[in-house]
């Protein structure tokens, strides 16, 4: 893994990245190789798997009052090697299962100034994953790419008594 954290303009941008790989061997495998009786599982030694991604994470906060960022993870991985009885790779009829080759996310959020009944927040997320196998021995097993978009606001620091303190959101 080759990495780097670091924090920008008196602390108001952070930028984290990192590059990794991983290489497994003797992995053992428990697939189901008769889709239509689930009760029915086999274990392989699957042989070889390698794993590269890169993440990146950026953070802003240009005013103390707005916060903003962005993460993005990109991922491929994949079974190398898997033998059978006879020796043969069959490593292209297996996937590794829930490794999205993508993942996006992104925040936008407000605080507003403190008042007497707390303090008022508005924040806006949105987070999006690419298609991933769910399944090894399923290849048909696939949870498609979606988005999710969050809107939230919040009441903080509701004063509740002489040392309590609330928070409310919606």
């Amino acid at each position: 893994e080759l990495g780097v954290k670091s924090n920008w303009l008196n602390n108001t941008l952070r930028v984290n990245a990192a590059l990794f790989t991983a290489r497994y061997d003797d992995l053992q495998l428990s697939i189901n190789p008769i889709p239509s009786n689930t009760t029915i599982t086999d274990v392989l030694n699957a042989g070889k798997a390698s794993v590269d991604g890169l993440e990146l994470d950026i953070a802003m906060r240009p005013v103390p009052e707005l916060n903003l960022s962005l993460a993005y993870a990109w991922l491929d991985a994949g079974y190398d090697s898997i033998k059978d009885s006879g020796g043969n790779n069959i490593a292209y009829k297996f996937g590794f299962v829930e490794a999205p080759k993508n993942k996006l996310s992104t925040s936008i959020e407000y605080t507003f100034a403190n008042t007497v009944i707390g303090t008022p927040s508005v924040m806006l997320t949105y987070a999006y994953q690419s298609e991933r196998i769910s399944s090894t021995s399923c290849p048909k097993c696939v949870i498609g790419s979606y988005g999710l978009l969050d809107a939230r606001m919040s009441l903080a620091d509701i004063p509740v008594g002489n040392r309590s303190k609330l928070r409310f959101s919606l």
